[in-house]
């Protein structure tokens, strides 16, 4: 099973993936995940205002699907019968790539 979470920062998605986490067994990814590999090569720390920029980078580069399918990419074979996803803010992406892997999100 695959779930997502879509809301706003703050509201509570972490808390209610890690409860899924801790009680079901579940595998939590995040758009955050993206975000911090491409901190790690480029040597750069998990700041706030560094994860931001290379965000901002992104989508300014490459579009605002691109974290969320760079996301998708690295789960679409994942080994974990139950997942969830947190932060994902463009549905846009996200219906999109649900539909193509008949993934209800």
């Amino acid at each position: 099973m695959v779930l997502g979470t879509f809301a706003y920062c703050g509201s509570g998605q972490d808390t209610l993936a890690d409860g899924f986490c801790k009680f079901k067994g579940f595998k939590k990814y995040c758009l955050g995940d993206v975000i911090r590999e491409i901190a790690d090569r480029r040597n750069l720390s998990y700041e706030r205002e560094n994860l931001q920029m290379i965000r901002k980078e992104c989508d300014k580069l490459y579009g605002r699907e691109y974290v969320p399918l760079k996301l998708f990419e690295k789960i679409q074979f994942h080994e974990e019968e139950n997942i969830i996803i947190t932060t994902i803010h463009n549905l846009r992406a996200s219906r999109k790539q649900g539909k193509l892997n008949k993934w209800a999100l």
